[in-house]
C-alpha cells in the first residue's frame, strides 16, 4: 500500500500485480512464518488494493471525488470476511460448553456424595501434568480444581468422608490383588501384568480399586468388607466422563 501511494503521488504507481510479484519473491525470505499460513491469505491483500484501485481509477474518469486507497484502520474495516459475528458464534458456543461442563460437574459430584459412604480422590500434580502438552488442553477442560472442591464441600453436607491420597501414593504401580509395587511404570503403560501374582491389571480399574481400598478401609475401618461403599476418581475416568 506504501509503495503504490509513492508511486501514484510520482504518476509512477505500480500495479497491484506488480507489487504482488514483488512480494512474492521475497516474502519466505524476510517473512519465513508465512510458510504456515495459507497462500491465499498472501494474496488477498493484493486482490483488496486491486479492487480499491480500480474504484479510484474509475472515480478520475468520471470525474468524481476520487479517493485514494487507504490502509485499514484495526477493527474499523467493514470489509474484513464477518469478524464480529463470526466472534459472537464463537463465545456462545464456549459459553455452552461451559454450561454443560458446570452442569455435568455439579450433577456428578452430588450423585457420588449422595451414594456412597466414603469417597477416595487423588491429589494430582495438575499444574505438573498440564506441561504435557499431550493432555493439558483435556486436563485444563476437566477442571479438577472445581471437581475436587465440590466433592469436599458436598460431602460435609451429605456426611460422606472424602479421604485423600497423596500424590505420592502408588495406586496406579500397586497390585490391588496381592500388594506388591512395581518399581516403575510409565503414563504410556495401560495395562500390565503382576510379576508377583501373575493378575493382568487395567492401569484405571486396578488404581480406582487401589483407591477404593484405601477410602474404605480409613473411613470405614471396622465394617465388614461387603458393607464397605467407596468410590475412586481417575484421572482417565474423569475425562472420559467428561467426553461423553
Amino acid at each position: 500500500m506504501a509503495q503504490w501511494l509513492e508511486g501514484n503521488e510520482q504518476k509512477k504507481a505500480p500495479s497491484p500485480n506488480e507489487l504482488k510479484k514483488q512480494f512474492n519473491a521475497i516474502k519466505y525470505d524476510q517473512f519465513p512464518w508465512m510458510k504456515d499460513i495459507h497462500r491465499d491469505a498472501h494474496s488477498q491483500p493484493f486482490a483488496n488494493l486491486g479492487k480499491t484501485v480500480n474504484q479510484y481509477v474509475k472515480s478520475l474518469k468520471h470525474h468524481e471525488e476520487p479517493h485514494k486507497p487507504q490502509f485499514k484502520k484495526k477493527g474499523k474495516s467493514h470489509d474484513l470476511n464477518n469478524r464480529r459475528k463470526a466472534s459472537m458464534k464463537v463465545a456462545k458456543l464456549h459459553m455452552r460448553i461451559a454450561k454443560i461442563r458446570s452442569d455435568f460437574t455439579h450433577k456428578t459430584t452430588t450423585k457420588l456424595v449422595s451414594e456412597n459412604q466414603a469417597i477416595g480422590i487423588e491429589d494430582l500434580n495438575v499444574s505438573g501434568m498440564t506441561k504435557n502438552h499431550k493432555l493439558a488442553r483435556a486436563l485444563s477442560d476437566v477442571g479438577f480444581g472445581e471437581f475436587r472442591r465440590q466433592i469436599e464441600y458436598k460431602a460435609k453436607l451429605y456426611d460422606t468422608t472424602v479421604v485423600l491420597a497423596d500424590r505420592f501414593y502408588p495406586s496406579s504401580k500397586k497390585c490391588s490383588v496381592c500388594n506388591d509395587v512395581l518399581p516403575k511404570l510409565e503414563l504410556k503403560t495401560r495395562e500390565w501384568d503382576c510379576p508377583k501374582c501373575g493378575t493382568h491389571h487395567d492401569r484405571d480399574t486396578n488404581a480406582a480399586r487401589n483407591l477404593k481400598r484405601l477410602a474404605t478401609g480409613t473411613a470405614l475401618p471396622v465394617a465388614s468388607q461387603p458393607a464397605m461403599v467407596g468410590t475412586s476418581l481417575r484421572v482417565s475416568e474423569t475425562l472420559a466422563m467428561v467426553g461423553k
